[in-house]
């Protein structure tokens, strides 16, 4: 008869249950860092998506001034002007982006334009917290197509300046970054844990693969009445 290298513990009996994992404790240390590392690779990953979106608004604001760039060619009185590093505080955090410049035409210090949705997202904190909800929610349901809308919305961007082309592209980039294929990869470990963002709450799955790294494999958003793993069927 085949002998078995494993022991079936009861439920109810505790006492044995926590002696084998304080025995095995050095096992599960590991484990202990991906609670809080499978926060740190879902920021990750808002930090780069979040970048996308964010900069595609600005660029909408500053169009709404300036028109559309024509590379090589200035015209109007509202010129665009390059790129600067800027902050665009979200509701827990600060996220580094390049935002759009302006520059009225003609000569001296102060011909320099504010873009208006940062402005306004600077001046109210309500919206940057608006904008990371929209983000999540946009992520974790696959609804890409209306993030950059929505996110404009909220920042007073006409509607009639978000071309059918613009909002494709949006969706497009935010789908090739959140839908990475890791067939490549040798994922050993995946680690499952809700995590809450503002008023989203969300099921984040971070694999780790067999050289350390460590992957987003999906979010989804946990509606009332889901269990825990239906988002990832």
């Amino acid at each position: 008869m085949q002998t078995r290298d494993y022991q079936i513990i009861s439920k109810t009996d505790s006492r044995k249950l926590t002696d084998f994992l304080f025995q095995q404790g050095q096992l599960l240390l590991p484990m202990v860092g991906l609670i809080t590392q499978a926060r740190a690779a879902v920021d990750e990953l808002i930090d780069v998506t979040g970048r996308a979106a964010i900069e595609a608004v600005l660029n909408l604001s500053a169009q709404e001034l300036a028109g559309p760039k024509h590379p090589g060619k200035k015209a109007g009185d509202i010129r665009w002007y390059g790129r600067q590093d800027a902050t665009i505080p979200l509701s827990d955090r600060k996220l580094r982006v390049a935002r759009p410049r302006l520059r009225r035409k003609g000569k001296g210090d102060d011909l320099e334009i504010d873009i208006p949705a940062y402005q306004a997202i600077l001046e109210n904190t309500s919206l940057g917290k608006r904008i990371e909800d929209i983000l999540m929610k946009g992520i974790s349901t696959r609804n890409y197509q209306e993030v950059i809308p929505q996110m404009a919305e909220t920042v007073s961007v006409s509607k009639s300046n978000i071309s059918r082309e613009f909002i494709e592209q949006g969706e497009k980039t935010l789908r090739e970054l959140c839908e990475r294929q890791f067939a490549d990869k040798d994922i050993v470990i995946v680690y499952i844990d809700g995590i809450q963002f503002g008023e989203i709450h969300v099921i984040a799955a971070l694999g780790v693969d067999s050289q350390g790294y460590k992957r987003i494999l999906g979010l989804r958003e946990r509606g009332g009445g889901q269990g825990f793993a239906d988002g990832f069927n």
